[in-house]
């Protein structure tokens, strides 16, 4: 479900649960807990996809047919992890392997930098699309990354992009060819991990900490 290997001062976090990664509360739980040996080993941190996909979001299934209490474990958990991840003190490079819906393409946008690749995929985020309301957090953390031309796009009308629109649009920074966005990632990750910390965290809250706040005060305990 969740491999860490280190690469030096470089965590790589990948997501693989065999089918879209779908974000379900174990899988949310086991994320936090690589998260928590990343911080504590390493000096900046990977954030990857399978082959194919990165993910697909909150597991859909819970969504429509789980229990309440299923539901709101699981969206509880991962409005806090997406807070933790966009108020990160340690560097974290997305390797978006593939699609991105929903809570994927929130998560690619929330790291610091993301790395995708080339190729017929796919990236939205589609609560509008299938009934949902988009999460106060959610807004700030498109607002904060995204393209200003395309916010609303995106966040009211759903609409999909294509890996060059995504780039055009900044849920990605970059694209590189089929399978090369964890050896970028690992690559730029390396950098970021020689950043003095103290400037990159004083400087982070410059550009971010408002909204830091904001997302934290929208997010449940966790």
């Amino acid at each position: 479900m969740i491999e860490f290997t280190k690469e030096d001062d470089v965590a790589v976090v990948k997501l693989d649960d065999g089918k879209v990664n779908a974000m379900s509360a174990p899988m949310l739980r086991k994320l936090n807990e690589s998260l928590d040996q990343a911080e504590a080993e390493c000096q900046a941190i990977v954030l990857a996809g399978r082959e194919g996909v990165f993910s697909a979001g909150f597991d859909i299934k819970v969504m429509q047919e789980g229990e309440l209490t299923d539901r709101h474990e699981m969206t509880e958990i991962g409005s806090a992890t997406l807070s933790r991840l966009f108020s990160s003190r340690t560097p974290i490079v997305a390797a978006v392997t593939g699609h991105g819906f929903a809570l994927g393409a929130v998560i690619a946008a929330v790291c610091d930098y993301s790395v995708g690749e080339t190729g017929k995929f796919s990236f939205a985020v589609n609560e509008t699309k299938i009934g949902e309301i988009f999460p106060p957090w959610g807004y700030e953390i498109l607002l904060s990354k995204l393209s200003k031309k395309h916010v609303y796009s995106a966040a009211v009308l759903s609409q999909t992009y294509t890996v060059e629109q995504a780039v055009e649009a900044n849920f990605l920074n970059e694209a590189v060819a089929p399978g090369a966005s964890i050896a970028r990632a690992i690559e730029l990750a390396k950098d970021f991990a020689k950043l003095p910390k103290e400037a990159y965290w004083g400087n982070k809250l410059s550009i971010r900490g408002a909204a830091m706040d904001r997302v934290a005060d929208s997010v449940g305990p966790f």
